[in-house]
Protein backbone atom coordinates (compact mmCIF):
# COMPACT_ATOMS: atom_id res chain seq x y z
CA UNK A 1 0.00 0.00 0.00
CA UNK A 2 1.39 3.52 -1.04
CA UNK A 3 1.37 6.74 0.61
CA UNK A 4 2.59 10.12 -0.10
CA UNK A 5 4.88 9.52 2.63
CA UNK A 6 5.59 6.17 3.24
CA UNK A 7 5.16 2.39 1.94
CA UNK A 8 3.10 -0.10 4.24
CA UNK A 9 4.34 -3.65 3.94
CA UNK A 10 2.15 -5.81 6.07
CA UNK A 11 1.89 -3.93 9.17
CA UNK A 12 5.25 -2.18 8.89
CA UNK A 13 5.39 1.30 7.31
CA UNK A 14 8.66 2.43 5.78
CA UNK A 15 9.76 6.27 4.50
CA UNK A 16 9.54 6.62 1.28
CA UNK A 17 12.33 9.18 0.54
CA UNK A 18 15.28 7.12 3.08
CA UNK A 19 13.85 4.06 3.60
CA UNK A 20 13.87 3.68 7.23
CA UNK A 21 11.22 1.78 9.48
CA UNK A 22 8.31 4.39 10.81
CA UNK A 23 7.11 3.46 13.99
CA UNK A 24 3.68 4.06 13.31
CA UNK A 25 2.17 3.64 9.96
CA UNK A 26 0.29 7.13 8.74
CA UNK A 27 -3.55 7.82 9.03
CA UNK A 28 -5.17 6.26 6.16
CA UNK A 29 -7.58 8.86 4.54
CA UNK A 30 -10.79 7.57 3.82
CA UNK A 31 -10.79 7.29 0.37
CA UNK A 32 -7.88 5.24 0.48
CA UNK A 33 -10.35 2.44 2.17
CA UNK A 34 -12.62 2.88 -0.32
CA UNK A 35 -13.63 0.43 -2.90
CA UNK A 36 -12.02 1.12 -6.37
CA UNK A 37 -13.50 0.22 -9.75
CA UNK A 38 -10.68 0.89 -12.06
CA UNK A 39 -9.14 4.71 -11.50
CA UNK A 40 -12.34 5.20 -9.51
CA UNK A 41 -13.64 5.46 -6.17
CA UNK A 42 -16.88 3.38 -5.77
CA UNK A 43 -19.26 5.22 -3.33
CA UNK A 44 -21.75 4.31 -0.95
CA UNK A 45 -24.66 4.91 -3.67
CA UNK A 46 -22.86 2.65 -5.92
CA UNK A 47 -21.70 5.36 -8.66
CA UNK A 48 -18.28 6.29 -9.58
CA UNK A 49 -15.94 9.42 -8.38
CA UNK A 50 -12.74 10.98 -9.36
CA UNK A 51 -10.51 11.65 -6.14
CA UNK A 52 -8.27 13.80 -5.47
CA UNK A 53 -5.31 12.24 -4.25
CA UNK A 54 -4.25 14.95 -2.16
CA UNK A 55 -7.54 16.14 -0.23
CA UNK A 56 -9.42 13.12 -0.93
CA UNK A 57 -12.41 14.93 -2.39
CA UNK A 58 -14.72 13.29 -4.55
CA UNK A 59 -16.15 14.52 -7.94
CA UNK A 60 -19.00 12.76 -9.08
CA UNK A 61 -18.02 10.54 -12.98
CA UNK A 62 -20.95 8.95 -13.56
CA UNK A 63 -22.60 5.29 -13.50
CA UNK A 64 -20.63 2.07 -13.49
CA UNK A 65 -20.55 0.89 -17.04
CA UNK A 66 -22.15 -3.11 -16.42
CA UNK A 67 -25.09 -3.05 -17.82
CA UNK A 68 -23.95 -3.37 -21.28
CA UNK A 69 -23.54 -6.75 -23.35
CA UNK A 70 -21.57 -8.16 -25.85
CA UNK A 71 -23.35 -10.34 -28.05
CA UNK A 72 -21.98 -14.11 -28.68
CA UNK A 73 -20.96 -15.98 -31.71
CA UNK A 74 -23.85 -17.60 -33.23
CA UNK A 75 -24.07 -20.69 -31.71
CA UNK A 76 -22.56 -20.61 -28.85
CA UNK A 77 -24.79 -18.51 -26.68
CA UNK A 78 -24.95 -20.87 -23.73
CA UNK A 79 -21.68 -20.93 -23.42
CA UNK A 80 -20.47 -17.00 -23.90
CA UNK A 81 -19.84 -14.51 -21.18
CA UNK A 82 -21.32 -11.81 -22.15
CA UNK A 83 -19.78 -9.62 -19.96
CA UNK A 84 -17.25 -6.68 -20.81
CA UNK A 85 -13.82 -6.78 -19.04
CA UNK A 86 -13.32 -3.33 -18.71
CA UNK A 87 -9.63 -2.05 -18.82
CA UNK A 88 -9.24 1.89 -18.27
CA UNK A 89 -11.30 5.29 -18.16
CA UNK A 90 -10.72 8.32 -19.79
CA UNK A 91 -12.62 11.35 -20.04
CA UNK A 92 -16.16 10.37 -19.64
CA UNK A 93 -15.15 7.08 -21.20
CA UNK A 94 -14.81 3.85 -20.13
CA UNK A 95 -12.44 1.06 -22.45
CA UNK A 96 -13.52 -2.75 -22.61
CA UNK A 97 -13.27 -6.16 -24.71
CA UNK A 98 -15.43 -9.02 -24.24
CA UNK A 99 -14.43 -11.53 -21.96
CA UNK A 100 -13.90 -14.10 -24.34
CA UNK A 101 -11.36 -13.88 -27.26
CA UNK A 102 -13.24 -11.70 -30.39
CA UNK A 103 -11.94 -12.92 -33.91
CA UNK A 104 -13.12 -9.04 -34.87
CA UNK A 105 -10.24 -7.37 -32.59
CA UNK A 106 -12.10 -4.55 -31.37
CA UNK A 107 -12.39 -2.14 -28.69
CA UNK A 108 -15.33 -1.69 -26.66
CA UNK A 109 -16.29 1.63 -25.67
CA UNK A 110 -18.55 3.20 -23.04
CA UNK A 111 -19.37 7.22 -23.16
CA UNK A 112 -20.49 7.12 -19.96
CA UNK A 113 -23.09 10.04 -19.53
CA UNK A 114 -25.47 8.70 -22.66
CA UNK A 115 -24.45 4.92 -21.84
CA UNK A 116 -23.47 4.70 -25.52
CA UNK A 117 -22.30 1.91 -26.67
CA UNK A 118 -19.38 1.96 -29.56
CA UNK A 119 -17.04 -0.32 -31.08
CA UNK A 120 -13.47 0.36 -32.95
CA UNK A 121 -12.45 -2.51 -34.99
CA UNK A 122 -8.41 -2.63 -34.65
CA UNK A 123 -5.99 -3.67 -37.25
CA UNK A 124 -3.85 -5.09 -35.43
CA UNK A 125 -0.52 -7.31 -36.22
CA UNK A 126 1.65 -8.39 -33.77
CA UNK A 127 5.36 -6.51 -33.66
CA UNK A 128 6.87 -10.29 -34.46
CA UNK A 129 6.01 -12.82 -36.28
CA UNK A 130 3.76 -15.52 -33.90
CA UNK A 131 5.49 -18.75 -32.89
CA UNK A 132 3.44 -21.98 -34.40
CA UNK A 133 1.97 -24.55 -31.76
CA UNK A 134 1.14 -27.65 -33.58
CA UNK A 135 1.29 -28.84 -36.80
CA UNK A 136 -0.48 -31.85 -38.79
CA UNK A 137 -0.64 -33.44 -42.71
CA UNK A 138 -4.55 -33.32 -43.52
CA UNK A 139 -6.37 -35.93 -45.05
CA UNK A 140 -6.03 -33.46 -48.11
CA UNK A 141 -2.45 -33.27 -48.46
CA UNK A 142 -2.17 -29.85 -46.86
CA UNK A 143 -0.24 -28.88 -43.75
CA UNK A 144 -2.31 -27.37 -40.79
CA UNK A 145 -1.66 -26.17 -37.63
CA UNK A 146 -2.22 -22.89 -35.15
CA UNK A 147 0.03 -20.31 -33.45
CA UNK A 148 -0.61 -19.44 -30.06
CA UNK A 149 -4.11 -18.82 -30.31
CA UNK A 150 -7.54 -21.15 -31.66
CA UNK A 151 -7.21 -19.87 -35.22
CA UNK A 152 -6.46 -22.76 -37.98
CA UNK A 153 -4.03 -21.89 -40.85
CA UNK A 154 -3.79 -23.88 -44.31
CA UNK A 155 -0.17 -24.57 -46.13
CA UNK A 156 -1.00 -26.00 -49.51
CA UNK A 157 2.10 -28.52 -50.11
CA UNK A 158 1.79 -28.04 -54.00
CA UNK A 159 2.31 -23.97 -54.10
CA UNK A 160 3.58 -23.54 -50.23
CA UNK A 161 0.85 -20.46 -49.86
CA UNK A 162 -0.22 -20.04 -46.61
CA UNK A 163 -3.44 -18.57 -45.51
CA UNK A 164 -5.32 -18.40 -42.45
CA UNK A 165 -9.12 -20.01 -42.73
CA UNK A 166 -9.81 -18.78 -39.04
CA UNK A 167 -10.70 -19.55 -35.59
CA UNK A 168 -11.72 -23.53 -35.26
CA UNK A 169 -13.16 -23.28 -31.73
CA UNK A 170 -15.69 -20.87 -30.37
CA UNK A 171 -13.50 -17.75 -29.78
CA UNK A 172 -12.36 -17.22 -26.06
CA UNK A 173 -9.37 -15.85 -24.57
CA UNK A 174 -6.05 -17.57 -24.92
CA UNK A 175 -6.03 -21.19 -26.15
CA UNK A 176 -4.73 -23.05 -29.71
CA UNK A 177 -4.94 -26.08 -31.30
CA UNK A 178 -3.07 -29.34 -29.85
CA UNK A 179 -3.59 -32.47 -31.62
CA UNK A 180 -5.31 -33.83 -34.63
CA UNK A 181 -5.78 -37.23 -36.48
CA UNK A 182 -7.39 -38.05 -39.97
CA UNK A 183 -9.97 -40.28 -40.45
CA UNK A 184 -11.04 -40.79 -44.22
CA UNK A 185 -11.28 -37.29 -45.59
CA UNK A 186 -12.22 -35.61 -42.15
CA UNK A 187 -9.99 -34.64 -39.68
CA UNK A 188 -10.81 -34.75 -35.80
CA UNK A 189 -8.85 -31.39 -34.05
CA UNK A 190 -8.06 -30.85 -30.10
CA UNK A 191 -8.11 -27.53 -28.50
CA UNK A 192 -7.17 -26.19 -24.94
CA UNK A 193 -9.06 -24.87 -23.18
CA UNK A 194 -11.63 -27.37 -22.21
CA UNK A 195 -10.64 -30.11 -24.27
CA UNK A 196 -12.44 -29.37 -27.17
CA UNK A 197 -13.22 -31.76 -29.89
CA UNK A 198 -13.75 -30.86 -33.31
CA UNK A 199 -14.35 -32.09 -36.78
CA UNK A 200 -13.29 -30.83 -40.16
CA UNK A 201 -13.79 -31.83 -43.47
CA UNK A 202 -11.65 -29.94 -46.19
CA UNK A 203 -13.30 -30.20 -49.36
CA UNK A 204 -16.26 -28.02 -47.24
CA UNK A 205 -16.24 -24.50 -47.27
CA UNK A 206 -15.00 -23.29 -43.78
CA UNK A 207 -18.31 -22.38 -41.52
CA UNK A 208 -17.27 -22.87 -37.52
CA UNK A 209 -19.77 -23.55 -35.18
CA UNK A 210 -21.70 -26.13 -32.73
CA UNK A 211 -24.75 -26.91 -35.22
CA UNK A 212 -24.60 -30.32 -37.49
CA UNK A 213 -23.96 -28.55 -40.56
CA UNK A 214 -20.79 -25.99 -39.02
CA UNK A 215 -17.29 -26.97 -40.59
CA UNK A 216 -15.24 -27.61 -38.75
CA UNK A 217 -18.24 -28.38 -35.95
CA UNK A 218 -17.16 -28.08 -32.70
CA UNK A 219 -18.59 -31.86 -31.04
CA UNK A 220 -18.47 -31.44 -27.11
CA UNK A 221 -15.89 -30.40 -24.69
CA UNK A 222 -14.42 -33.47 -23.11
CA UNK A 223 -14.20 -31.03 -19.67
CA UNK A 224 -18.15 -31.53 -19.30
CA UNK A 225 -17.95 -35.39 -19.17
CA UNK A 226 -14.53 -35.67 -16.92
CA UNK A 227 -13.59 -32.65 -14.28
CA UNK A 228 -10.73 -29.88 -15.03
CA UNK A 229 -9.86 -31.54 -18.55
CA UNK A 230 -8.29 -28.76 -20.37
CA UNK A 231 -5.62 -29.92 -22.50
CA UNK A 232 -5.77 -32.46 -25.03
CA UNK A 233 -2.75 -33.80 -25.83
CA UNK A 234 -2.79 -36.27 -28.71
CA UNK A 235 -6.13 -37.98 -31.00
CA UNK A 236 -5.77 -41.54 -32.47
CA UNK A 237 -7.13 -43.85 -35.01
CA UNK A 238 -7.71 -47.03 -33.63
CA UNK A 239 -8.59 -50.67 -34.39
CA UNK A 240 -12.08 -50.53 -33.44
CA UNK A 241 -12.94 -48.07 -35.63
CA UNK A 242 -12.88 -44.76 -32.88
CA UNK A 243 -10.60 -42.42 -32.15
CA UNK A 244 -9.49 -41.78 -28.75
CA UNK A 245 -8.18 -38.61 -27.12
CA UNK A 246 -5.98 -38.39 -24.53
CA UNK A 247 -6.20 -35.21 -22.16
CA UNK A 248 -4.25 -33.82 -19.23
CA UNK A 249 -6.07 -31.73 -16.02
CA UNK A 250 -5.30 -28.35 -15.52
CA UNK A 251 -2.25 -27.60 -12.99
CA UNK A 252 -2.65 -30.15 -10.89
CA UNK A 253 -6.21 -29.41 -9.60
CA UNK A 254 -6.90 -32.97 -10.50
CA UNK A 255 -4.23 -35.36 -10.77
CA UNK A 256 -5.99 -37.55 -13.22
CA UNK A 257 -6.14 -37.35 -16.84
CA UNK A 258 -8.57 -38.56 -19.35
CA UNK A 259 -9.47 -40.83 -22.01
CA UNK A 260 -12.23 -40.42 -24.22
CA UNK A 261 -13.34 -42.62 -27.32
CA UNK A 262 -15.31 -40.81 -29.98
CA UNK A 263 -17.85 -42.64 -32.62
CA UNK A 264 -16.96 -41.24 -35.92
CA UNK A 265 -20.01 -42.67 -37.39
CA UNK A 266 -22.40 -40.59 -35.30
CA UNK A 267 -19.35 -38.09 -33.90
CA UNK A 268 -20.65 -38.95 -30.23
CA UNK A 269 -18.84 -39.38 -27.33
CA UNK A 270 -18.87 -43.17 -26.77
CA UNK A 271 -16.96 -43.55 -23.27
CA UNK A 272 -14.65 -41.72 -20.86
CA UNK A 273 -12.22 -43.59 -18.87
CA UNK A 274 -10.81 -41.03 -15.80
CA UNK A 275 -8.63 -41.84 -14.56
CA UNK A 276 -7.42 -44.57 -16.71
CA UNK A 277 -4.03 -44.32 -14.80
CA UNK A 278 -4.71 -43.50 -11.36
CA UNK A 279 -2.76 -40.10 -10.46
CA UNK A 280 -1.24 -40.02 -13.94
CA UNK A 281 -1.91 -37.37 -16.65
CA UNK A 282 -1.97 -38.77 -20.97
CA UNK A 283 0.68 -37.09 -22.66
CA UNK A 284 0.32 -39.47 -26.07
CA UNK A 285 -1.19 -42.31 -27.81
CA UNK A 286 -0.35 -44.82 -30.34
CA UNK A 287 -2.73 -47.66 -31.60
CA UNK A 288 -2.04 -51.67 -32.69
CA UNK A 289 -2.15 -52.03 -36.48
CA UNK A 290 -3.64 -54.88 -35.90
CA UNK A 291 -4.54 -55.86 -32.67
CA UNK A 292 -7.84 -54.09 -30.49
CA UNK A 293 -5.26 -52.29 -28.40
CA UNK A 294 -4.21 -48.66 -27.96
CA UNK A 295 -0.85 -47.69 -26.08
CA UNK A 296 -1.34 -44.67 -24.09
CA UNK A 297 1.96 -42.46 -22.28
CA UNK A 298 1.40 -41.01 -19.20
CA UNK A 299 3.37 -38.58 -16.24
CA UNK A 300 2.71 -38.34 -12.89
CA UNK A 301 3.19 -34.09 -11.48
CA UNK A 302 1.48 -31.29 -12.18
CA UNK A 303 3.27 -30.30 -15.21
CA UNK A 304 4.99 -32.50 -17.66
CA UNK A 305 7.86 -30.39 -17.74
CA UNK A 306 8.31 -31.30 -13.75
CA UNK A 307 7.32 -35.08 -14.34
CA UNK A 308 8.37 -37.64 -11.62
CA UNK A 309 7.39 -40.02 -13.24
CA UNK A 310 6.03 -41.16 -16.28
CA UNK A 311 4.19 -45.46 -17.71
CA UNK A 312 2.78 -46.76 -20.91
CA UNK A 313 -0.64 -48.58 -20.35
CA UNK A 314 -1.59 -51.00 -22.74
CA UNK A 315 -5.81 -50.57 -23.33
CA UNK A 316 -7.09 -53.81 -24.01
CA UNK A 317 -9.84 -51.86 -26.63
CA UNK A 318 -12.84 -55.25 -26.58
CA UNK A 319 -12.53 -55.31 -22.71
CA UNK A 320 -12.26 -51.54 -22.50
CA UNK A 321 -9.65 -51.88 -19.70
CA UNK A 322 -6.16 -51.69 -19.12
CA UNK A 323 -4.27 -54.90 -18.85
CA UNK A 324 -0.85 -54.18 -18.77
CA UNK A 325 1.40 -51.47 -17.15
CA UNK A 326 5.01 -50.14 -17.11
CA UNK A 327 6.46 -47.81 -15.24
CA UNK A 328 9.11 -45.65 -16.16
CA UNK A 329 10.93 -42.40 -14.23
CA UNK A 330 10.00 -39.97 -16.66
CA UNK A 331 7.14 -38.38 -19.53
CA UNK A 332 6.49 -41.03 -21.76
CA UNK A 333 6.09 -38.49 -24.26
CA UNK A 334 6.05 -40.35 -27.64
CA UNK A 335 4.87 -43.77 -28.93
CA UNK A 336 4.94 -45.16 -32.24
CA UNK A 337 3.54 -48.72 -33.12
CA UNK A 338 4.31 -51.35 -35.96
CA UNK A 339 5.49 -54.42 -37.24
CA UNK A 340 4.34 -55.84 -34.05
CA UNK A 341 6.94 -53.42 -31.81
CA UNK A 342 5.91 -50.50 -29.61
CA UNK A 343 8.29 -47.67 -29.54
CA UNK A 344 8.52 -45.38 -26.66
CA UNK A 345 10.44 -42.18 -25.66
CA UNK A 346 11.33 -41.06 -21.96
CA UNK A 347 11.34 -37.33 -21.66
CA UNK A 348 14.76 -36.10 -19.66
CA UNK A 349 16.56 -39.18 -20.11
CA UNK A 350 15.52 -38.89 -24.17
CA UNK A 351 16.03 -42.61 -24.35
CA UNK A 352 14.05 -44.99 -25.87
CA UNK A 353 12.22 -48.54 -24.84
CA UNK A 354 10.61 -51.31 -26.69
CA UNK A 355 7.83 -53.73 -26.29
CA UNK A 356 6.51 -57.01 -27.59
CA UNK A 357 2.90 -57.32 -27.71
CA UNK A 358 2.74 -60.81 -28.55
CA UNK A 359 5.12 -61.73 -25.47
CA UNK A 360 4.51 -59.09 -23.09
CA UNK A 361 7.98 -58.13 -22.61
CA UNK A 362 9.11 -54.88 -22.78
CA UNK A 363 12.79 -53.61 -22.45
CA UNK A 364 14.47 -50.87 -19.90
CA UNK A 365 14.72 -47.25 -21.51
CA UNK A 366 18.60 -46.82 -23.82
CA UNK A 367 20.07 -44.80 -25.88
CA UNK A 368 20.01 -45.63 -29.67
CA UNK A 369 23.46 -46.24 -30.86
CA UNK A 370 24.75 -43.76 -27.93
CA UNK A 371 22.96 -40.77 -28.91
CA UNK A 372 19.68 -39.07 -27.30
CA UNK A 373 16.42 -39.08 -29.00
CA UNK A 374 14.23 -36.15 -29.13
CA UNK A 375 11.53 -37.00 -31.22
CA UNK A 376 9.51 -40.46 -32.31
CA UNK A 377 6.88 -40.77 -35.51
CA UNK A 378 5.63 -42.30 -38.01
CA UNK A 379 6.40 -42.84 -41.50
CA UNK A 380 3.18 -44.46 -42.53
CA UNK A 381 4.16 -45.00 -46.50
CA UNK A 382 6.68 -47.19 -45.24
CA UNK A 383 5.23 -48.64 -41.93
CA UNK A 384 8.14 -46.84 -40.30
CA UNK A 385 9.44 -44.85 -37.69
CA UNK A 386 11.00 -41.44 -37.61
CA UNK A 387 13.52 -41.03 -35.19
CA UNK A 388 15.43 -37.23 -34.64
CA UNK A 389 18.53 -37.40 -32.71
CA UNK A 390 20.38 -33.74 -32.85
CA UNK A 391 20.24 -32.34 -36.40
CA UNK A 392 19.87 -35.51 -37.93
CA UNK A 393 16.50 -37.29 -38.73
CA UNK A 394 16.40 -41.42 -39.21
CA UNK A 395 13.95 -43.89 -40.56
CA UNK A 396 13.95 -46.96 -38.29
CA UNK A 397 13.02 -50.75 -39.49
CA UNK A 398 10.58 -51.58 -36.15
CA UNK A 399 12.10 -55.21 -35.83
CA UNK A 400 15.78 -54.76 -36.79
CA UNK A 401 15.73 -51.44 -34.84
CA UNK A 402 18.27 -50.48 -37.88
CA UNK A 403 18.22 -46.65 -38.76
CA UNK A 404 18.94 -45.31 -42.03
CA UNK A 405 19.64 -41.57 -41.86
CA UNK A 406 16.98 -39.86 -44.53
CA UNK A 407 17.68 -36.06 -43.90
CA UNK A 408 20.41 -34.39 -46.20
CA UNK A 409 23.73 -35.20 -45.82
CA UNK A 410 26.38 -32.42 -44.29
CA UNK A 411 23.08 -30.56 -43.27
CA UNK A 412 22.13 -30.05 -39.78
CA UNK A 413 18.11 -30.37 -39.56
CA UNK A 414 16.33 -28.26 -36.37
CA UNK A 415 13.19 -28.32 -35.40
CA UNK A 416 10.38 -30.58 -34.40
CA UNK A 417 7.04 -32.58 -34.94
CA UNK A 418 8.14 -34.37 -38.05
CA UNK A 419 5.04 -35.83 -40.56
CA UNK A 420 5.29 -37.57 -43.64
CA UNK A 421 2.85 -35.47 -46.33
CA UNK A 422 0.78 -37.22 -48.83
CA UNK A 423 3.79 -36.26 -51.16
CA UNK A 424 6.51 -38.28 -49.53
CA UNK A 425 8.24 -35.25 -48.36
CA UNK A 426 8.91 -34.56 -44.97
CA UNK A 427 7.13 -31.74 -42.62
CA UNK A 428 8.70 -30.53 -39.91
CA UNK A 429 8.35 -27.15 -37.24
CA UNK A 430 11.70 -25.17 -37.48
CA UNK A 431 13.41 -24.64 -34.27
CA UNK A 432 12.51 -20.82 -33.93
CA UNK A 433 8.72 -22.03 -34.41
CA UNK A 434 8.34 -19.71 -37.15
CA UNK A 435 9.04 -21.65 -40.26
CA UNK A 436 7.23 -24.88 -41.52
CA UNK A 437 10.13 -26.29 -43.58
CA UNK A 438 10.08 -29.92 -45.59
CA UNK A 439 12.64 -31.89 -47.41
CA UNK A 440 13.24 -34.83 -49.48
CA UNK A 441 14.40 -38.00 -47.83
Amino acid sequence: TFFPEAVLIGAQAYDVETGAELGAAPAIPPHRRAKRWLDKVVGDDGKLYDVDERTGALTLWGEMPTTHLVPPPPGDEKRWDASIAWHATHGERAYGTSRFSDPRIEIVICHVPSKRLTREPLDWRPAKPQKSYSMHVGPDGAVYGSNYSLAMWRVDARTGECRTLGWAVPPRAGGELWCFANMGRRMYIGAYTYSWVSVYDPARPWDPGVRGGNNPRNLFRLFDHAPDQHRPRALALAGDGKVYLASCADYGVTRDGALAAIDPKTDTLAHVWCPLVKDHQLISLAPHPVRRELYVGTYRGDWWTSAVAGAMAVLDLERGEVVRRFDFPNTVQYLAAGAGIVAGLVRREWRMFFYNPETGECTAPELLEGAKTFFLGLRPSRGTWLVYQRGRLFEMEPTTRALRQISPEGVEIAGSDFREGLDGLIYFRGADELDICRFVP
